[in-house]
Protein backbone atom coordinates (compact mmCIF):
# COMPACT_ATOMS: atom_id res chain seq x y z
CA UNK A 1 0.00 0.00 0.00
CA UNK A 2 1.14 3.18 -1.23
CA UNK A 3 1.58 6.11 1.53
CA UNK A 4 -0.36 9.30 0.55
CA UNK A 5 -0.90 12.58 1.82
CA UNK A 6 -4.08 11.13 3.33
CA UNK A 7 -2.34 9.13 6.30
CA UNK A 8 -1.18 12.14 8.06
CA UNK A 9 -2.41 14.79 10.42
CA UNK A 10 -4.86 12.77 12.25
CA UNK A 11 -4.04 9.89 15.11
CA UNK A 12 -3.42 6.51 14.20
CA UNK A 13 -2.76 3.62 16.44
CA UNK A 14 0.40 1.31 16.13
CA UNK A 15 0.83 -2.07 17.15
CA UNK A 16 4.14 -3.70 17.37
CA UNK A 17 3.70 -7.91 18.50
CA UNK A 18 6.34 -9.87 19.22
CA UNK A 19 6.76 -13.65 20.14
CA UNK A 20 9.07 -15.03 21.85
CA UNK A 21 9.60 -18.63 23.79
CA UNK A 22 8.07 -18.58 27.38
CA UNK A 23 10.72 -19.70 30.18
CA UNK A 24 11.57 -22.57 30.59
CA UNK A 25 10.87 -23.71 27.26
CA UNK A 26 13.37 -26.64 26.06
CA UNK A 27 14.44 -24.42 23.10
CA UNK A 28 17.22 -27.15 22.39
CA UNK A 29 14.63 -30.23 21.52
CA UNK A 30 13.65 -30.90 18.03
CA UNK A 31 9.94 -29.34 16.76
CA UNK A 32 9.71 -27.59 20.48
CA UNK A 33 8.27 -24.89 18.37
CA UNK A 34 5.05 -27.32 17.79
CA UNK A 35 3.70 -27.50 21.54
CA UNK A 36 5.91 -24.72 23.03
CA UNK A 37 3.98 -21.61 25.06
CA UNK A 38 5.04 -18.25 23.79
CA UNK A 39 5.24 -15.19 25.01
CA UNK A 40 3.50 -12.08 23.04
CA UNK A 41 4.44 -8.60 23.59
CA UNK A 42 2.63 -5.39 21.85
CA UNK A 43 4.49 -2.32 21.70
CA UNK A 44 1.57 0.57 21.46
CA UNK A 45 2.09 3.87 20.06
CA UNK A 46 -0.34 6.94 18.90
CA UNK A 47 1.90 8.79 16.11
CA UNK A 48 0.37 11.43 13.87
CA UNK A 49 1.65 10.16 10.69
CA UNK A 50 2.16 7.14 8.75
CA UNK A 51 5.64 6.26 7.45
CA UNK A 52 7.17 3.19 5.47
CA UNK A 53 9.04 2.02 8.20
CA UNK A 54 5.20 1.29 10.47
CA UNK A 55 3.65 0.26 7.27
CA UNK A 56 7.06 -2.57 7.28
CA UNK A 57 7.35 -3.11 10.94
CA UNK A 58 3.62 -2.85 12.46
CA UNK A 59 1.18 -5.73 13.07
CA UNK A 60 -1.50 -3.69 12.97
CA UNK A 61 -2.06 0.24 12.14
CA UNK A 62 -5.40 1.80 12.56
CA UNK A 63 -6.97 4.80 12.15
CA UNK A 64 -8.21 6.05 14.31
CA UNK A 65 -10.86 9.06 13.46
CA UNK A 66 -12.20 6.99 11.00
CA UNK A 67 -12.15 3.46 13.14
CA UNK A 68 -11.00 1.99 9.89
CA UNK A 69 -8.06 -0.59 9.67
CA UNK A 70 -5.19 0.21 7.78
CA UNK A 71 -2.64 -2.46 7.90
CA UNK A 72 -3.16 -6.56 10.16
CA UNK A 73 -0.66 -9.54 10.07
CA UNK A 74 -4.28 -11.03 11.03
CA UNK A 75 -5.05 -12.29 7.43
CA UNK A 76 -7.73 -14.87 8.85
CA UNK A 77 -9.49 -13.00 11.57
CA UNK A 78 -12.58 -10.87 10.48
CA UNK A 79 -11.23 -6.80 9.83
CA UNK A 80 -14.09 -5.35 12.12
CA UNK A 81 -13.50 -8.13 15.07
CA UNK A 82 -9.70 -7.21 14.92
CA UNK A 83 -10.53 -3.16 14.67
CA UNK A 84 -12.96 -3.89 17.27
CA UNK A 85 -11.04 -5.92 19.48
CA UNK A 86 -8.11 -3.34 19.46
CA UNK A 87 -10.14 0.18 19.91
CA UNK A 88 -11.89 -1.66 23.09
CA UNK A 89 -8.29 -2.86 24.20
CA UNK A 90 -6.13 0.30 24.14
CA UNK A 91 -9.05 2.94 24.66
CA UNK A 92 -6.88 4.50 27.48
CA UNK A 93 -4.39 4.82 25.38
CA UNK A 94 -5.99 6.20 22.26
CA UNK A 95 -8.10 8.57 24.03
CA UNK A 96 -4.85 9.62 25.94
CA UNK A 97 -3.46 9.92 22.24
CA UNK A 98 -6.18 12.08 21.00
CA UNK A 99 -6.30 14.47 23.61
CA UNK A 100 -2.61 15.51 23.35
CA UNK A 101 -3.35 15.37 19.10
CA UNK A 102 -6.44 17.27 19.79
CA UNK A 103 -4.38 19.76 21.95
CA UNK A 104 -1.89 20.17 19.26
CA UNK A 105 -4.79 21.13 16.76
CA UNK A 106 -7.19 23.78 18.65
CA UNK A 107 -7.45 25.03 21.32
CA UNK A 108 -10.93 24.19 22.25
CA UNK A 109 -10.15 21.26 24.99
CA UNK A 110 -14.40 20.62 24.45
CA UNK A 111 -13.93 19.47 20.88
CA UNK A 112 -11.07 16.72 22.49
CA UNK A 113 -13.51 15.88 25.03
CA UNK A 114 -16.68 15.35 23.10
CA UNK A 115 -14.76 13.42 20.20
CA UNK A 116 -13.18 10.72 23.10
CA UNK A 117 -16.44 10.30 24.50
CA UNK A 118 -18.39 9.63 20.69
CA UNK A 119 -15.24 6.93 21.08
CA UNK A 120 -15.91 5.42 24.27
CA UNK A 121 -19.76 5.67 23.64
CA UNK A 122 -18.77 3.92 19.72
CA UNK A 123 -16.58 1.16 22.12
CA UNK A 124 -19.26 0.17 24.02
CA UNK A 125 -22.13 -0.13 21.60
CA UNK A 126 -19.53 -2.26 19.53
CA UNK A 127 -19.21 -4.59 22.60
CA UNK A 128 -23.10 -4.52 23.22
CA UNK A 129 -23.85 -5.50 19.76
CA UNK A 130 -21.61 -8.38 20.54
CA UNK A 131 -23.71 -9.85 23.73
CA UNK A 132 -27.15 -9.63 22.14
CA UNK A 133 -29.23 -12.45 22.13
CA UNK A 134 -31.13 -13.26 19.33
CA UNK A 135 -34.19 -15.41 19.03
CA UNK A 136 -34.88 -17.15 15.73
CA UNK A 137 -38.69 -18.31 15.07
CA UNK A 138 -40.09 -20.06 12.25
CA UNK A 139 -42.70 -20.18 10.22
CA UNK A 140 -44.47 -22.99 12.42
CA UNK A 141 -44.05 -21.19 15.42
CA UNK A 142 -46.02 -17.81 14.45
CA UNK A 143 -48.89 -20.42 12.74
CA UNK A 144 -49.61 -22.06 16.47
CA UNK A 145 -49.16 -18.52 18.28
CA UNK A 146 -52.01 -17.10 16.54
CA UNK A 147 -54.16 -20.04 16.89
Amino acid sequence: MALSKYHRDRPFLIINRSASPSDGEKTETKDWGKSAKWKVEELVSIVDRITNKHMVEATIIVDILKRELIKSRFVEEDPKKVLSHYLKTYKDHISEGISIWMRQKTSNLGEAEIFIHDLEEEIGEMERLHQIPVEIKSEDDDKSSSL
